[in-house]
């Protein structure tokens, strides 16, 4: 059909041409008038228009058009054969018919115009609905593609145990039979989006990369505490190498290389998005290059779990040395401005009662506890055994007593809600569901 349409463009934007002065008096030099113009562009136009009935009649035959299609090209080749005929001789070559155009303030330029956007359209339409042959599959793959957004928070594994071909089949096959006895979920809602669709892997891998991220950024946490600033972790010789050059040093070589990994799981997610971004419908050999990253990211985050597994292990935590850390640095200001307001202060002023006690504890290099009564006088605080007893880190811990809460009560609760997800978890994959 693009011929189609060239040539309905084509007469169309020679009408325009004609009216521009040059053209026409260049035509003029060869005996051609405005009339013989208009005459057999209104017999090509008329030629066009039993040409789409003729293609109506053969696209019902001979394609999988719907009769909608074909009718819809027999409605337009008459619209076609009337602007052709009419909408060009009629009201522009008749003497009447051009003075009524100019009593209505429209010049020949301007009704030519028209004339060539009609044209335009008139080819556009019966394009349209020829297209309409293969279109309507096509669209409802696209279309498949909203609920799969919708369903995607649920389970991507659903997504990728479907079954089905491009080109459908010929045979009168009981495709949900078949599903279930391939131990799939079910058949392919539409068999061109079955073979075109990568999102199951995208989104697999997608999850890999979330995977991904965490072990990073928690291998990350371990790395910075097991630095001699925090100390807090106490790095194992079988996930650790000395240097070369200073014999103190112990590397963390394990979680420096999950860290690391975690990019090149990063870069897998995007190899696919890249590689998926710029293709049509149905199968193209540039999925092929969908299949390494898949493979690559799964066996990369495969061997960061190994790793982080094997090393939660092996390490050990310095206890004394949290707690140390913990108690220091006036991380109990706030639960001393808790006590002042539960005694009936206000906020604004327990914080800057605090605020005081904390500038002189700064003054006296000291921590909150350890200021007397006395200081905790110059700054209007009445210092008792609950203000002492308020400040230790035990009850500062436990008075975050709320769901997620730092309370002990609330930790060990988290901790026991996490385990139980863990073995539901460890259950359905040993089950193979």
């Amino acid at each position: 059909m693009n011929w189609y349409f060239f040539f309905f463009f084509t007469s169309g934007f020679c009408s325009v041409l004609y009216e521009l002065v040059w053209l026409r008096l260049s035509m003029a030099q060869f005996g051609v008038t405005t009339a013989m113009v208009s005459i057999v562009l209104s017999v090509f136009m008329g030629g066009l228009g039993l040409g789409s009935w003729a293609s109506g009649k053969w696209l019902r035959a001979d394609t999988q058009t719907s009769a909608l299609n074909s009718h819809a090209l027999r409605f337009y080749a008459v619209i076609e054969l009337l602007i052709g005929v009419s909408a060009v001789v009629v009201p522009y070559e008749l003497s009447w018919g051009r003075r009524i155009l100019e009593n209505l303030g429209v010049s020949s330029s301007w009704a030519y115009y028209c004339i060539a956007g009609l044209w335009v359209g008139c080819a556009l339409v019966p394009w349209c609905a020829l297209m309409g042959a293969t279109i309507p599959v096509a669209m409802r793959a696209i279309g498949q593609t909203v609920p799969r957004e919708a369903t995607r928070s649920f389970s991507y594994l659903y997504m990728a145990n479907v079954m089905g071909a491009v080109a459908g089949t010929i045979l009168p096959l009981d495709r949900e039979a078949m599903a279930n006895a391939l131990q799939f979920d079910s058949p392919t809602a539409n068999s061109i989006d079955g073979t075109s669709d990568r999102d199951f892997a995208i989104e697999f891998v997608q999850a890999l990369s979330v995977v991904a991220l965490h072990l990073s950024r928690w291998a990350e946490e371990l790395v910075l505490h097991s630095t001699t600033e925090f100390a807090f972790v106490k790095l194992p010789e079988q996930f650790s190498t000395g240097s070369s050059a200073m014999p103190q040093k112990k590397n963390p070589d394990a979680l420096e290389l999950i860290r690391g990994k975690a990019g090149r799981v990063f870069a897998n997610a995007t190899e696919l998005w890249i590689a998926v971004k710029g293709l049509p419908l149905a199968y193209n050999k540039d999925m092929q290059e969908t299949q390494q990253p898949v493979f690559a990211a799964a066996e990369q985050v495969s061997s960061m779990l190994r790793m982080a597994t094997g090393f939660l292990a092996a390490v050990s935590l310095d206890g004394e040395r949290m707690r140390q850390a913990a108690s220091g640095g006036f991380m109990n200001a706030l639960a001393l401005a808790a006590l002042l307001v539960r005694r009936g202060d206000p906020f604004r002023q327990a914080h800057e009662q605090v605020s005081q006690a904390v500038r002189l504890g700064l003054e006296k290099n000291c921590e909150l506890e350890q200021l007397s009564k006395e200081d905790y006088a110059q700054c209007g605080i009445a210092a008792d055994a609950e203000l002492y007893r308020a400040l230790s880190l035990d009850e500062v811990l436990a008075i975050h007593d709320v769901p997620g809460g730092t309370a002990p009560l609330r930790v060990r609760a988290a901790l026991a809600a996490i385990k139980e997800k863990l073995s539901i978890y460890a259950g359905a994959a040993h089950a193979g569901t």
